[in-house]
């Protein structure tokens, strides 16, 4: 068992937080993990027997105090976080009380879009626990009694799981592939912006019916479907640069010439192993996440790095010195979003592409940055990430080197 699947392990029975929820723009990094924490307490709450409400919502009943420190943060974060929560819609918190008193919060699922009649949490009781009636005798049928088979209606079903907010499973595997392919073209046409399917109403844009077929392709062949866009991109980016097309569009990934150059990719990978590679498992897609989520891990996960340059450092301008040394040192694995947070790496970043054969990082630096210069809110994540990373991990404040020079 390799490292990855052994931390996947670790994670089997932890509360998942969905993929929307990370990729609300109105939630901070903050906020994922106190969702998160509300979410093991719930299940807590369900678990044990604890107190529900009487539409059967678990409630959790916790002090502002006790939940800040649970997540290691202070209580006016927390507060503010917990108001981000109510007003995305993901939490319902009763009375705001002080600091060591307990706040009755409970999960509703406006957020997603389910009605969950929206309970009150006043109306409160413990679970009743439920006890067989041995006085009800069962009712035997008589020879005069037509028993009658009720018929499995797929599309009741379908319309029944549309109408509290939910989705087929059909549907979340469509989901799944447009999410990914619009990653793939997002990083093509250097925007954030890219959608092959509308927010609202996704089954009624015109990509819909090509996603479906390219699913049931996808079945068919028994073809991994997330595998085969990666593929089909590179080939787009290795082989079609004299073409109009920068990427395969959706009607164009069921082609007999997309299905070939699969075929042939996965053979060359089975020479390469010397194993049939789809069973072994050794075929896996790119991780499919959205530019703010790759941003926000990106800048946590560079300022986790730079820390350990600064645990026996005390003196404030050493430190900010030692900061400078480092990010010129090691920038070509630090994440493309903290360094566009530091005011005079852009300059940096202009000496080192005017340099003869400049490294491919640069340049993959220069388009990221131009990404961000074109889109508000990431900067805005940024900031913010930043900020609060920053802090998280005791990294100094950046040097005005301008006025170090002088």
């Amino acid at each position: 068992m390799n490292l990855v699947e052994r931390i996947e392990d670790f994670g089997k029975d932890t509360v998942v937080v969905p993929d929307s929820v990370w990729e609300c723009e109105e939630l901070l990094p903050v906020d994922i993990k106190v969702y998160k924490t509300i979410l093991a307490y719930s299940k807590l709450a369900l678990s044990l027997g604890g107190k529900l409400t009487k539409k059967g919502q678990p409630i959790v009943n916790v002090s502002q105090k006790t939940l800040a420190e649970r997540v290691r943060t202070t209580v006016g974060t927390l507060q503010a976080s917990l108001k981000r929560l109510v007003d995305v819609g993901l939490i319902e918190v009763q009375r705001f009380r002080t600091v060591n008193k307990n706040n009755n919060i409970m999960l509703i699922g406006d957020f997603y879009g389910i009605d969950t009649e929206n309970p009150s949490i006043e109306t409160t009781e413990e679970r009743p626990v439920k006890i067989a009636d041995k006085s009800v005798k069962p009712k035997l049928l008589g020879d005069d009694e037509v028993t009658v088979t009720k018929r499995f209606d797929p599309e009741k079903y379908k319309n029944k799981l549309r109408s509290i907010g939910g989705k087929t499973r059909e549907e979340q595997e469509i989901l799944e592939i447009s999410k990914h392919y619009d990653m793939l073209a997002r990083k093509v046409l250097k925007t954030s912006g890219y959608r092959s399917l509308s927010i609202k109403e996704p089954q009624k844009h015109k990509n819909w019916p090509k996603f479906e077929k390219y699913r049931a392709f996808c079945i068919e062949k028994d073809f991994d479907a997330l595998v085969f866009l990666d593929v089909q991109f590179e080939r787009a980016k290795n082989h079609w640069k004299g073409s109009k097309f920068k990427f395969p569009l959706p009607h164009m990934l069921c082609s007999s010439g997309a299905e070939k150059y699969f075929v042939n990719w996965v053979k060359e990978q089975e020479e390469k192993y010397g194993k049939d590679v789809r069973k072994s498992k050794k075929l896996k897609a790119k991780k499919t996440e959205s530019l703010k989520t790759q941003v926000i891990r990106g800048i946590v996960q560079t300022c986790e790095k730079m820390s350990r340059h600064f645990e026996n450092v005390k003196g404030k301008q050493e430190r900010e010195e030692i900061k400078v040394l480092k990010i010129t040192e090691y920038w070509m694995s630090y994440s493309s979003a903290y360094l566009y947070s530091i005011p005079w790496f852009k300059d940096y970043l202009e000496e080192l592409l005017d340099e003869p054969n400049p490294h491919p990082r640069l340049l993959e630096i220069k388009d990221d940055f131009s990404l961000y210069d074109k889109n508000k809110r990431i900067r805005t994540v940024i900031s913010k990430t930043v900020e609060m990373s920053e802090r998280e991990f005791d990294i100094p404040a950046n040097l005005d080197l301008a006025e170090y020079e002088e």
